[in-house]
């Protein structure tokens, strides 16, 4: 004969569900479950359910922490401005500009933000499509386990320049990285003087005195602000836009670093 169950007890997952949403960032939790669940003597299916339970919340609690830390992140990176200009010829001979931002230049603007918030990034294998171009993911992952990866749109290899097959390929992973980094972060891309015929936006006074301590501790400050206004192509870093700020800062610390190595 079957010995039944208590009628007041309820059924181990249930109870152990409950437990779990109340507290599913404390990493004992399912270990006193487990435990509690064997003393029990609760069948291999039940335990299994409990797993299953205490996985589900996890992901739960991982998107949650990683959809927090992406807010303060994008509340945090400015705009990057699209400092490059890149020329491409059309089909019917013509020519036409496109502004845009290099890597390496988000990058110095966007990974210490990224860092800041726990999170890293990394690139995925590229594809090759029917008609010759490529694409490639870009995912961002934070370190609580959840992570969110976009694809670059298809680039061609062949530009029509008169290059070797290697450096056309190179040229075309670039595009890639670029694209599907900045889609996954959700970066906004400005031009320098953030929209046309609209006066560009300068910096403020709190922007100005970062940056003015930054100068003085150069060894010589006044011919380090003079580069760094030649560099910019300004009469005075008041004259920096907003869209100029955030790049020229992470430029000018990085030459601080430099100095000083």
């Amino acid at each position: 004969m079957t010995e039944e169950r208590p009628a007041t007890e309820a059924p181990i997952v249930k109870q152990q569900e409950i437990a779990l949403a109340e507290r599913p960032d404390e990493p004992a939790t399912i270990e006193r479950i487990i435990d509690k669940a064997v003393e029990l003597n609760r069948s291999g299916e039940e335990l299994g359910k409990l797993l299953d339970v205490y996985e589900r919340l996890q992901d739960k609690l991982a998107e949650k922490r990683f959809n927090e830390a992406f807010a303060a992140f994008q509340a945090e990176c400015p705009a990057i401005p699209k400092s490059q200009l890149q020329e491409f010829a059309t089909r019917k001979g013509g020519k036409f500009k496109s502004a845009y931002a290099r890597l390496d230049d988000i990058d110095e603007v966007v990974m210490p933000v990224l860092t800041k918030h726990g999170f890293s990034r990394s690139f995925g294998k590229p594809t090759t499509d029917e008609q010759g171009c490529l694409s490639l993911s870009a995912t961002l992952w934070h370190k609580d386990g959840a992570s969110h990866t976009e694809w670059s749109p298809p680039i061609p290899i062949e530009s029509g320049l008169d290059l070797s097959p290697q450096i056309k390929v190179c040229i075309a992973l670039g595009f890639c990285r670029r694209l599907a980094f900045v889609a996954a972060c959700g970066i906004r891309m400005a031009d320098v003087d953030e929209a046309v015929g609209e006066p560009p936006r300068c910096i403020t006074d709190a922007q100005f005195k970062e940056l003015d301590g930054i100068f003085n501790q150069f060894a010589d400050p006044e011919t380090e602000r003079a580069s760094f206004q030649r560099w910019l192509k300004i009469d005075t870093v008041w004259d920096m836009t907003q869209a100029q700020y955030g790049p020229a800062k992470a430029q000018l610390l990085k030459r601080l670093e430099g100095r000083r190595g």
